[in-house]
């Protein structure tokens, strides 16, 4: 069964995921502990980790502790699980350092439920030093 509303068959839902992934920065979790399930390549790089490191791992986990206090994140979770959009920057900790994703959590359907999300991001480290300059 897909997951896109307007009946994509298998073959382009794994296309159109490959075109996301080699173009934006992608991570799906679950809505009841925000456990992630999947993270794309170049989210990958961006933090300089390997898969093993982020999969797995609770969001909380993942952000720096400015971050943590940026994001509340039980709300976050909650407003999708309600089908709400988010919108956030994402302060995570890469091995460099603080890593500013910017971008939109949206709720998975699957089988009528919502038990999973989708965030779509882009760098946001540019952005956010230019808000704090």
């Amino acid at each position: 069964m897909s997951i896109w509303p307007f009946g994509m068959g298998k073959e382009e839902e794994n296309a159109l995921l490959a075109a996301l992934d080699s173009t934006f920065l992608r991570l799906s979790f679950t809505l009841e502990e925000g456990r992630v399930e999947g993270v794309s390549p170049p989210l990958l790089a961006l933090l300089g980790r390997p898969a093993a490191d982020v999969l797995g791992r609770t969001l909380a986990s993942l952000l720096t502790q400015a971050g943590r206090e940026r994001l509340d994140l039980p709300d976050m979770l909650a407003r999708l699980r309600r089908g709400e959009p988010v919108h956030a920057d994402f302060h995570l900790a890469g091995t460099e350092g603080e890593v500013v994703i910017t971008g939109a959590s949206v709720p998975l359907r699957r089988r009528g439920k919502i038990e999973e999300a989708v965030l779509i991001a882009r760098d946001g480290r540019e952005r956010h030093e230019t808000a704090q300059t």
